[in-house]
Formats: C-alpha cells, structure tokens, sequence
C-alpha cells in the first residue's frame, strides 16, 4: 500500500506468530510500509492450516501490503532496516530481547520498539510459555464463555494473540506521535494476557470494585424465522417495549431502574423470544437499530459472504 495515514511511517517487523504480524497488518492496512523479517527457517505461521494451494492463508492475511525478507536477527543488514525504522515489533523474549533491544536503541534511539510476549517479559509469569488455547483461559475467558451448565468454550484460531496486536498497533501510534513531538524512542512491552484482561469491561472489574467472580451466565440469543438474534445486555431497554408494542412493560418504572432490569432479565428476554419468533433477523435488526437498541443478527459464513455492505467496501477483493 502506497498512500494512506501513515504512509510516510517505516515499520521493522522481527515477530513470528499472530500478534506481532496482526500489529503490523493494522499499520500496513493504515499505509505504513511494513518490512517482515522472518528467520531464515521461516516463520512457524506459514504451516498454519488452512491451507490453499500450499500456501497457509492465515499468514498470507497476517502479512498482506507488507515487505518480506529472511535474515537471521544477528545478520548487520536487520541494522541497516532498524536505521530507517519509526516503529520496531518483535517477539524475542529474555536476554534475547535485551541485547535487541539495547542494539535497536543505539542504531535509531527514537524509533518506537514494541515487544510482544504471552505474560510479559518480567514477573513470576515471565517464562511462561503459552498457546492460543492457554492463553484465552488464563485470560478469563473460559470461565465466562458457554453454557454454566455445560463446559467452558473456546474461540478458534489466535484470539488472545488478535487482542495482544490490536493493543500494539494503538501503542505504536501513541509512541510515534510522542517520537515525533519530542525525538525521544519508547519500548513498549504487552503481554498478550494483560491485553486480554483490559479489553473484557467487567472480568477485572468486578473483582476490584465488587469482590465477585464473573461466571458464565449463558447466551442470550433469540430465536427468530430465519435463526437467532443477540441483544447486548448492557442497559434497560425502553424503546423495546415500544418495539414489541409491550406497553405494559413499558409502564412499569421499576425495570428502568438498572438493579432490577437485570433481575428481571429473564422476564424480558422471554417477551423478546416471543416477538422475535414471527420475524426475520433483517427485520429485527434493522427496527432495533432505528430505536437505538444493540440487537444484532447471528450471521453464518454464507451471510457474510453475501453481505451487500462488504461487497460495497470491497472487503473481501483488497
């Protein structure tokens, strides 16, 4: 990519896996041109299933709009690429990642070097090592997701690591604008776990504020003509009532208050699933929208694949 809002911004990228690579697609998507320097083994991610004419499509992703070349970390031309760099991401860990770092600083002090780990490269947690699977679940995530009836669920692929790289790219554009206000570089750590941990609203929250363990509670999907419908339940709802023309329930003050809103859920999603039961996820979207009411359709592959909006954007032909 040649124009865009950072195209006049070099990044170095010395990462393998998913969050630093992720990192580094959200700066390239932005313009920024993204050299990738992986190991003369390659990078582990180009294995990663699935496949398609050989080729890992999940690394083709990662690494779309960028540079490529394989050196090794010790090889002086990864200096010469540091030299012309505003933003420097890695992966190394413990002495490794010192002696890089302490190299990066003397080659370009005012680029900004952003290290990614799954539990930080100080504490207890340090050598840790993680997989996508452990990393979700001691994020908090297991025990907040699925049925409380039924086991904990997953999501596939590289969750913790996407979280970790969305936490990256937003801190390389924080660093950048402080490099270019006073010439001062930053290193920046993020551990993929803490990222995960800041981005889910009540988890820590609720243990800080309340003393009180989030469990699962369950989803809360409605079925509809055409499948299901999700409503965040984040807030009474008044225009619901209006929506499904309870005005019975639109009557009662005491659910606007939030305490009893949430005690009363059950009582309310039961009057949603009756609604939503003679409508169609569109038509069920689209009114609840217009009353400012957070429902969204449950949409398959097929209806992404179809979505007029994501064909209007060009998502899926960049």
């Amino acid at each position: 990519m040649t124009d865009g809002a950072l195209s006049d911004v070099v990044v170095l990228e010395l990462a393998t896996g998913a969050a630093g690579p992720y990192a580094g697609k959200l700066l390239a998507d932005l313009g920024a041109q993204v050299i990738k320097v992986e190991p003369t083994r390659g990078d582990p991610m180009r294995a990663e299933p699935p496949l398609h004419h050989g080729e890992s499509a999940l690394f083709n992703y990662l690494n779309e709009n960028k540079l490529g070349a394989s050196l090794a970390i010790s090889d002086p031309r990864v200096d010469e690429l540091a030299r012309h760099a505003d933003i420097v991401i890695h992966s190394l860990r413990g002495k490794e990642a010192d002696a890089l770092e302490e190299r990066l600083a003397a080659v370009q002090p005012s680029a900004v070097t952003i290290s990614l780990s799954p539990y930080g490269r100080s504490g207890e947690r340090a050598r840790w090592q993680g997989t996508p699977l452990s990393e979700w679940a001691t994020s908090g995530f297991h025990y907040i997701a699925g049925d409380p009836a039924r086991a904990p669920l997953a999501l596939p692929g590289f969750q913790a690591e996407y979280h970790a790289g969305l936490h990256a790219g937003v801190a390389a554009l924080a660093g950048l604008w402080h490099a270019r206000e006073t010439g001062e570089g930053q290193r920046i750590e993020i551990s993929h776990q803490e990222a995960c941990l800041s981005d889910h609203a009540w988890v820590t929250t609720m243990w800080t504020h309340m003393g009180q363990v989030q469990r699962r509670t369950g989803a809360i999907y409605a079925k509809c003509l055409d499948g299901h419908v999700y409503m965040f339940n984040l807030a009474p709802y008044p225009n619901l009532f209006v929506l499904m023309e309870r005005f019975d329930l639109l009557a009662d003050e005491t659910l606007l208050q939030p305490m009893n809103w949430m005690a009363r859920f059950p009582e309310v999603f039961a009057a949603l699933s009756e609604w939503a039961a003679t409508r169609t996820r569109q038509e069920i979207y689209h009114a609840a929208q217009e009353l400012r009411i957070a429902v969204s359709p449950v949409n398959t592959m097929a209806d992404v694949a179809a979505s007029a909006q994501l064909a209007a954007r060009e998502w899926f032909g960049r």
